[in-house]
């Protein structure tokens, strides 16, 4: 079912659908579908990140498993090699 401005929730008072961005779009698709975290970063792995984590004494037990989460977050790409990165959405007329 096409959503109208009638039949939104989303529609403002002069019954005109709001415009949305595609992040936002997507985001709520997420929250919708049961995702509690749904946001957007660049795909590429994060090196320098845990090599500062790791730099500062009182903060290596975050890094020092390979399955903590800043070194997780450190190697997206390399984790993740099937994703893709989309770093202009373009619509033409």
């Amino acid at each position: 079912m096409e959503r109208t401005a009638a039949s939104s929730p989303y529609a403002n008072a002069d019954n005109a659908m709001p415009s949305i961005s595609i992040e936002n779009q997507i985001v709520r698709k997420g929250l919708e579908l049961g995702f509690s975290n749904v946001g957007f970063a660049a795909l590429r792995d994060y090196p320098e990140y845990l090599e500062e984590v790791r730099s500062c004494p009182s903060y290596e037990v975050f890094a020092e498993a390979d399955d903590a989460l800043i070194t997780r977050l450190s190697r997206a790409k390399a984790l993740n090699p099937w994703a893709s990165s989309i770093d202009r959405w373009a619509v033409q007329a």
